[in-house]
C-alpha cells in the first residue's frame, strides 16, 4: 500500500461522511501482516477526546463500508478497523501524534 494512497483518502472521506470533523481528528494507516503472513491494515480512526463512544449504530455499517472500499480498490490486505480516543492514541504511539 502506497502512502497517502487513493484508498486512504477513500477511507478518510467516509469516517467524516459518517461521524463529521468534530468527531474525527484523523486516520491512521498501518500496513502490517496478521499471524500467518496475510496482508492486513490497521486503519484507526482517532476520535476527538470526549466523543467516545460511538456507538454500534454507526460504527458497524461503517466497517462494512470500509471492507467495501478496499475491495473495490483492488487491495488484497484486509482493514482492521479500531477506534480510540487522540489523548489514549498519543499516549501509544506518542512519535505518530
Amino acid at each position: 500500500m502506497n502512502e497517502k494512497s487513493d484508498l486512504e483518502e477513500a477511507v478518510k472521506a467516509l469516517a467524516l461522511d459518517v461521524f463529521t470533523s468534530d468527531v474525527v481528528e484523523r486516520v491512521d494507516f498501518r500496513p502490517d501482516e496478521d499471524h500467518v503472513g496475510d496482508p492486513v491494515v490497521w486503519v484507526t480512526i482517532l476520535v476527538r477526546d470526549g466523543r467516545m463512544p460511538l456507538g454500534a449504530a454507526k460504527t458497524f455499517p461503517f466497517g462494512g463500508r470500509v471492507a467495501d472500499a478496499f475491495r473495490r480498490s483492488g487491495e488484497t490486505a484486509y482493514p482492521i478497523l479500531s477506534f480510540v480516543p487522540v489523548s489514549e492514541f498519543r499516549g501509544v504511539y506518542p512519535a505518530a501524534a
